[in-house]
């Protein structure tokens, strides 16, 4: 296989790739929000981020390889925003309160 067939190759396999992340981030967004549904899109953004850095280090042509950065640094930062997201809902729900012995059900 030469290399430009290496290279089409590999872009196919990261199109793939971030084509299955959307699917399962527009899953995950149909839920309602909760710090689960805010983790889980956390850790999609983070799998994007790593098939941007991957095809990063594949790129040869400086264009293709400075935007997948800019990409794979936006996908971090929303995981980032993500999971700020995730510890505020999860400080924000109620805690339940454990049943008071011999209370009435």
């Amino acid at each position: 296989m030469d290399g430009s067939s290496r290279q089409s190759s590999h872009i196919e396999q990261v199109e793939a790739a971030l084509d299955g992340i959307q699917r399962a981030r527009e899953q995950v967004m149909a839920q309602p929000p909760s710090a689960e549904h805010s983790q889980q899109l956390a850790v999609l953004a983070d799998a994007e981020a790593s098939w941007w850095e991957a095809l990063s280090e594949h790129s040869r042509v400086r264009v293709h390889w400075r935007a997948a950065l800019t990409a794979r640094e936006h996908a971090q930062h929303i995981a980032r925003s993500w999971r700020r997201c995730a510890v505020l809902q999860r400080a924000s729900e109620p805690v339940p309160q454990p049943a008071s012995i011999g209370a009435a059900a």
